[in-house]
């Protein structure tokens, strides 16, 4: 059988990071997920990982909209950091263009597409200029309640 990448480099496994995951073994379970051994086991490996990422992004968006209804100021900071993304490129121009558009226009309308399920929204969740507005602690409530919900 011919290899797909000849390159010796591909046939080895990625190496783990030694800092956070130290002598963790993949565990493979009847439906082909994965589960680092070691790790926190209390989401059923059922769980759609990617679902559940996208709930706790919702999730997280709606704890950032509801920041925004109670500081509208904040909107303010959001804007300017798409007009960075748009002068350096750090972000891709059809992101921060839509983020531009989104940041334009009324309150209302721009805390309801923070949580609107749709591929859209969904899409501009994955780079949000709305990172640092929750601190860590209200992260970590909003993780660990969302995954607990998943996982009943």
């Amino acid at each position: 059988m011919e290899r797909l990448f000849p390159c010796d480099s591909f046939a080895k496994p990625p190496s783990v990071n030694r800092v956070t995951l130290e002598g963790a073994r993949p565990r493979r379970f009847s439906r082909g997920d994965w589960l680092l051994k070691g790790t926190d086991e209390r989401y059923h490996s059922r769980v759609d990982r990617h679902r559940l990422a996208e709930l706790r992004s919702i999730a997280m968006h709606d704890a950032i909209a509801a920041r925004l209804r109670a500081e509208p100021a904040l909107v303010e900071k959001a804007r300017e950091r798409v007009q960075g993304w748009l002068k350096t490129g750090e972000v891709h121009p059809a992101y921060a263009r839509a983020w531009a558009e989104l940041l334009s226009r009324p309150l209302d309308l721009v805390c309801a597409a923070l949580v609107d399920p749709g591929v859209e929204s969904t899409a501009l969740r994955q780079c949000t200029p709305f990172a640092g507005i929750l601190d860590a602690p209200a992260r970590w409530r909003i993780w660990r309640s969302v995954g607990e919900q998943a996982s009943r």
